[in-house]
């Protein structure tokens, strides 16, 4: 099996530098009978990262306001409504619509930058995951509302205090019940399951949606719902792969998906 780690050395003139090494067992008859490793500078490939990373956080803040600024407006307009026509209101709900999904993908790539550079704070501490769970279906109930789709808790007992942190928690629930809902067709059910387990507790959250039929997005999801941005899950991994935690889904097309977290 090749492993691949990377490691800080030292030069004769006293600078650092970052190094991948690729180990590779040498196999004759079956045994294992020597490794080849290789040594391989890795600082350009770590400051192009690093300034691909600055520049989504940069462009991300650079466009987060003007669409602020927009979305306000626009709210602006609507609670007025001062002489618009039925179908004006309409259309400027549509465009309120899609600035707000652009708002939803910037606030995205701020997240997943922040927590690929080490940079969103975790503030740890005791929380109760039932409690959390209810505070954000109570902040989705306008969209449940809209799509009258009826949400299902489970809690189980004696369901430990879990050192996550608030703002860690709010982003895995927030992050797989809005897209349960999203997902959800109109009158739809959405599960969601809390219980306790060996290593701390584990999350369910089970739709009626589209199904997914590999790992990446099918078309059909993209088809029917252009606004997701598809960061949502990819954020819940990365915390919960922080936390030592783990994340998977089992999913059938037609059917639905229900996506697991389980936590320590």
């Amino acid at each position: 099996k090749k492993v691949v780690e990377t490691f800080i050395y030292e030069r004769k003139d006293g600078t650092k530098f970052p190094a991948a090494i690729t180990m590779t067992p040498v196999i004759f008859n079956g045994k294992t009978v020597g490794v080849i490793e290789v040594f391989r500078d890795v600082t350009k490939e770590l400051e192009l990262d690093k300034a691909k990373d600055e520049f989504i956080s940069l462009a991300s803040h650079q466009l987060k306001s003007p669409i602020t600024g927009i979305l306000w407006n626009l709210e602006l307009l609507l609670e007025k409504k001062s002489g618009l026509k039925n179908d004006q209101v309409g259309v400027l709900e549509l465009i309120q619509n899609s600035v707000k999904g652009m708002l939803n993908l910037v606030a995205g790539f701020l997240d997943a930058t922040k927590i690929e550079a080490a940079g969103f704070v975790v503030e740890r501490g005791k929380v109760d995951l039932a409690q959390i769970c209810d505070s954000v279906i109570g902040e989705l109930a306008g969209q449940i509302s809209d799509k009258k789709i009826d949400i299902i808790k489970d809690y189980g007992k004696d369901i430990p205090l879990l050192d996550i942190g608030i703002k860690t928690g709010r982003v895995i629930f927030q992050n797989l019940i809005s897209n349960a809902v999203k997902y959800t067709q109109e009158k739809g059910t959405v599960e969601v399951k809390i219980e306790k387990s060996k290593e701390g507790a584990k999350i369910s959250v089970k739709d009626n949606g589209y199904g997914i039929p590999e790992i990446y997005r099918a078309d059909n999801v993209r088809v029917k719902e252009p606004l997701g941005t598809g960061l949502g899950l990819y954020l819940v991994k990365k915390l919960v792969d922080n936390l030592g935690g783990k994340v998977w889904f089992e999913s059938k097309l037609g059917v639905g998906s229900t996506f697991y977290v389980s936590l320590k």
